[in-house]
């Protein structure tokens, strides 16, 4: 029997960026039950893996993390073509509430 398939990538947009380090916390702890032989969450992480595989993708966003945290500081030019785009929305707080990719040159 093929194993079960599982993609997870939690960090959508800026304001999700707490959920990278959690995913990333995840994986330290699965990888470090899988490689002592300890169980995580009452499962034997090495039968686990025989019937599961797990793909991750801790951010898809991280533009937009550096902007939602301060990273990418007001005067910037990344700053600046994130505000343009968010002039088109005035009903999303900026940039508290951004949600989308800041494309950089």
């Amino acid at each position: 029997m093929a194993p079960k398939k599982y993609f997870i990538a939690p960090q959508l947009t800026g304001n999700e960026w707490i959920t990278a380090p959690l995913l990333m916390k995840f994986l330290e702890n699965l990888s470090k039950s899988y490689v002592n032989g300890m169980p995580i969450f009452g499962n034997n992480p090495r039968e686990l893996f025989s019937q599961v595989s797990l793909y991750l993708v801790p951010m898809v966003n991280p533009d937009g993390v550096d902007l939602v945290t301060g990273l990418i500081t007001e005067g910037s030019r990344a700053y600046a073509e994130a505000q343009t785009i968010a002039n088109n929305f005035p009903d999303i707080p900026f940039p508290s509430g951004w949600k989308a990719n800041i494309e950089r040159n």
